[in-house]
């Protein structure tokens, strides 16, 4: 199970859906530098929504969605693969299906199903705190708080052990 689609499921145990730089930075090695260059950061953000969109279980999609308590964009991860309506469909060839949907009206200007654009669109939002590795917003955007971490880290087990079992 990729370490993405664990951290989502941990996440949405206790809460709505991560923010783009809480998951991005999720993914990250723990022991390098939080910072980046805004070149490798919106290239592993690029990366991250081609998985998202290829590597979706069958009986899951992705709705990147607008979360009005922390007023930032989400992902969330629901179940079932019927088309969602009230949202532009990213098209997944490897599924034969749309796997990642972006709320209607959230980027105005997003052409369909074009992932370079909604790269773009979600680091012109996020980069710099991508960049600076800001990952988590508890109030401001900082640090991770220790309940995070602790997330992160079992989210990194549970793919490690998922990996493990397939290796046998």
């Amino acid at each position: 199970m990729p370490v993405w689609l664990c951290i989502l499921k941990e996440w949405q145990k206790t809460k709505y859906g991560p923010t783009w730089p809480f998951l991005l930075g999720a993914l990250r090695n723990p022991k390098e530098s939080a910072r980046t260059s805004a070149r490798v950061g919106k290239g592993d953000l690029h990366r991250l929504l081609e998985a998202i969109r290829d590597e979706m279980p069958e009986d899951r999609h992705l709705l990147i969605k607008p979360c009005y308590t922390i007023d930032e964009t989400v992902a969330l991860l629901s179940a079932g693969n019927e088309p969602l309506t009230a949202a532009d469909a990213f098209y997944s060839e490897a599924k034969r299906r749309n796997t990642l949907y972006v709320t209607q009206g959230l980027f105005p200007d997003l052409p369909p199903s074009n992932l370079p654009e909604l790269t773009e669109a979600l680091w012109v939002r996020y980069g710099d705190f991508i960049a600076t590795g800001r990952f988590s917003k508890n109030g401001e955007w900082g640090e991770y708080a220790p309940s995070e971490r602790e997330l992160i880290q079992r989210a990194h087990e549970t793919a490690a052990l998922q990996e493990d079992l397939w290796v046998e």
